[in-house]
């Protein structure tokens, strides 16, 4: 879309196997933190902490846990295409990590694994969170809109936010626990369950449905970033597009022309967590909640369908190009096969896939469980999020049981090199050619630093930096 910078931030769990045992090693050897296992491996053999040459970032979030940001992106497609690039570059590093292990004389197994709800292997019933965050490229003005003194937007967005979930859900199995704070058995949106407030500015701690953390990583007078930690981390491409796509594209339209959406139904004032955890608990997009300003009750879909209609008038009013219409069509479609209960669903949409799956287990393997509240289906929830060859989601796509958009070809492409229409060219290239020169380069996301001397990147939608160009010539 015209005017527009999506990048996502994607958080992994690490867990720890003895081969030996199966079970979690009994013994730290300073082994069971990231930055330790990083520290064994070193960046020779390994993807570097920092930015990398297809222009994204990895390194050590709070937490201790690995985390990937992706470069920056111009379209739906290339924001899907880097994603999944980055789950393939922290395989690599999961597997250079048990090479090293294997020098050490340890048979560990590594397992990164790209999912919500990371869970104690010594107790399922421990839970703790990790996300992917979205982020989306919009104007101060409209940022500064956004604080619970300003009601329109902030109500469109809680109300869009908690029903996409219908399409953008990953699916995930709790174990009741103790202190009853959980629900118990399948949900739509895992996350849903760790989300705290409607507005806020913690990622770690009282997270929101709409982060106010002010990071603009650009004109700090002009742009903001709006960051966005209340989704759940998808496999499926398809999930991925239809939440990267439609999410841009509504907030696209409350960037530039909010009175667009004027009139939509909103959720009552204080009821957006309630009605977001109903929504995933219910598992029907088809079930009606009564929770929503002068309308009667109405369900997930239906609200969808609203932001839709209109979405499709500003398009064709606007006469949108061919992404803002794929969009339209393509949210036009999923509503239906959702209302449909369409079987498809389960090719496409994460929640679905994982439904059908576990459903097809626990019938070969005789478990009856009501609402897959059983420890083996658990399990097999958090494997279908593993990374690489061997994970359950990996083995459906592979054998044609999941539809994907992005080839095998692209995720490789989009290991090394970067994107071509956004600031990440210029960071990615600037990166690779002070490796090769022996520059010590440097990298943030506003600027690059070869030979101690910095470039400015500032400007994200600028795929090129003159003056780093002249001394890349200079240089070489």
């Amino acid at each position: 879309m015209k005017d527009t910078i999506l990048g996502l931030e994607c958080e992994y769990g690490v867990y720890l196997l003895d081969t030996k045992t199966g079970k979690p090693p009994n013994d730290n050897n300073g082994i069971n933190k990231f930055a330790d296992l990083f520290a064994l491996v070193g960046p020779e053999r390994c993807p570097p902490i920092d930015f990398i040459e297809n222009g994204g970032r990895l390194y050590k979030d709070t937490g201790e846990h690995p985390e990937f940001a992706m470069p920056e992106c111009s379209t739906v497609y290339e924001a899907v295409k880097y994603l999944r690039s980055g789950n393939e570059i922290m395989y690599e590093c999961q597997m250079s990590l048990e090479n090293e292990f294997k020098k050490h004389k340890r048979e560990i197994k590594i397992i990164f694994r790209a999912d919500n709800k990371t869970v104690n292997p010594k107790n399922l019933e421990d839970y703790n969170s990790h996300g992917t965050h979205e982020n989306y490229l919009i104007r101060r003005k409209t940022f500064q809109h956004i604080p619970p003194n300003d009601g329109n937007i902030k109500k469109y967005l809680l109300t869009f936010f908690i029903t996409r979930q219908i399409y953008t859900g990953s699916g995930s199995i709790f174990i009741k626990n103790k202190n009853n704070s959980y629900p118990q058995g399948y949900v739509i949106s895992p996350r849903a369950f760790f989300i705290e407030k409607e507005i806020g500015f913690g990622t770690t701690s009282e997270r929101a449905i709409i982060n106010s953390k002010d990071e603009s990583h650009t004109y700090q007078e002009e742009l903001a970033r709006l960051h966005i930690i209340c989704g759940d981390t998808n496999r499926s491409d398809w999930s991925n597009w239809l939440k990267i796509g439609i999410t841009s594209l509504v907030i696209s339209i409350l960037d530039k022309q909010p009175a667009a959406f004027k009139g939509l139904p909103v959720i009552q004032d204080g009821m957006s967590l309630k009605v977001f955890r109903k929504i995933s608990e219910e598992r029907d997009p088809k079930n009606k909640n009564p929770y929503w300003d002068d309308y009667p009750a109405l369900s997930p879909i239906e609200v969808q369908k609203y932001y839709l209609e209109k979405a499709g008038e500003y398009v064709s009013k606007i006469s949108g190009g061919s992404e803002e219409r794929q969009i339209i069509d393509e949210w036009t479609k999923i509503l239906v096969m959702l209302e449909r209960n369409d079987e498809e669903l389960c090719q496409i949409l994460d929640w679905k896939i994982k439904e059908y799956f576990l459903q097809e287990y626990a019938a070969r393997k005789a478990i009856k469980a009501a609402d897959f509240h059983d420890y083996k289906l658990a399990q097999i929830d958090l494997k279908y999020h593993d990374l690489g060859p061997n994970s359950i989601f990996e083995i459906l796509e592979k054998n044609g049981h999941i539809k994907r958009i992005i080839s095998d070809e692209e995720v490789l492409d989009g290991m090394i090199n970067p994107p071509t229409t956004t600031r990440a060219l210029a960071r990615g290239t600037g990166i690779k050619f002070g490796r090769q020169m022996g520059l010590s380069p440097q990298a943030n996301w506003t600027f690059v630093k070869l030979d101690n001397i910095e470039f400015s990147l500032m400007n994200p939608f600028a795929n090129h930096n003159r003056q780093l160009e002249n001394f890349k010539k200079e240089t070489y």
